[in-house]
């Protein structure tokens, strides 16, 4: 997705906040875990901090999921997802191999929350970062990442929504664009429309696998919509996650405004204090890390 940069070992700085807004619970998460294994993420709504044993010194690990709006438990999942990376190991430098990790990981969530049609889901946005700097992303859903570099953001992930699957097939795109906030698949929950059967076809029904595309099997004109990749960060980059309640409310683009120098943490409450004061309608959350 981008190009190679020199090796270098860079310092790292992340924080995390998450805000209720206006629901009544919140139903967003997120998992940190730092270079030194000190992780960090929501349970029973509110920060817990442990140590991972055995995380490898200087890999760190970003982690952004909301649980799906409707549905049964969507807090307890979205903690569950942070539990289960909680005790992955790191990333494996194959995108093959990361999405058998990934597609073992949403087996275990489904065979264990999986009850029918309000079933619980999330969606995950996943960063393991090495020593060096290479980050491996893989996403499931409508969570964002985004890439600050030299002076702008890039987005990083596309929405997993009808629309975007059938650019990707080069299908007409039939009846208008469907609501904004609607996503055809979910980690732990399944997928609609998006498996293919033995004739080729992609039937209008449930699945309970996920569609995760590699760049390798898609046209060259679409590679970078691939849902699993490779990133080289420099120094003086940031990432940015964000669930949609950040970046879908009536402010366009709210991203924009986060500062990336001083406090990471102070600079994160500014931004999402500034969403909610302009009227937001879901969860917000955001992580973000600072390479130096």
């Amino acid at each position: 997705m981008f190009s190679a940069w020199p090796f270098f070992h860079p310092v790292l700085e992340a924080a995390a906040r998450s805000e209720t807004g206006p629901r009544p619970e919140n139903q967003d998460n997120y998992l940190i875990i730092r270079g030194e294994g000190e992780a960090e993420y929501l349970r029973e709504g509110r920060p817990h901090r442990l140590r991972v044993p055995r995380w490898p010194r200087r890999h760190w690990r970003l982690c952004l999921m909301d649980g799906m709006g409707g549905h049964a438990h969507g807090r307890e999942f979205a903690a569950s997802v942070a539990e289960a990376l909680l005790s992955e190991p790191f990333a494996p430098r194959s995108p093959r191999r990361r999405r058998e990790r990934l597609e073992a990981i949403h087996q275990e969530l489904h065979g264990r929350w999986h009850q029918g049609a309000e079933s619980p889901g999330s969606t995950l946005v996943w960063i393991d970062i090495q020593p060096n700097g290479l980050a491996h992303l893989a996403q499931v859903g409508d969570s964002r990442a985004f890439l600050w570099r030299e002076g702008s953001w890039q987005r990083l992930t596309q929405d997993h929504t009808p629309a975007e699957f059938q650019w990707r097939d080069g299908d007409p795109i039939e009846g208008g664009q469907p609501p904004r906030n609607v996503i055809t698949q979910a980690l732990g929950y399944g997928s609609f429309g998006l498996i293919r059967d033995p004739s080729g076809e992609k039937p209008a029904a449930y699945s309970e696998r996920l569609r995760l595309d590699l760049a390798d099997e898609l046209p060259p004109d679409k590679q970078e919509h691939a849902d699993l990749a490779t990133i080289q960060l420099r120094r003086g980059d940031s990432l940015l996650l964000a669930s949609d309640g950040l970046w879908s409310g009536e402010e366009k683009e709210p991203w924009l405004q986060l500062r990336t120098e001083g406090k990471l943490h102070e600079r994160l409450r500014e931004l999402l204090w500034g969403v909610l004061r302009k009227g937001a309608e879901d969860n917000l959350t955001a992580v973000a890390c600072r390479l130096t």
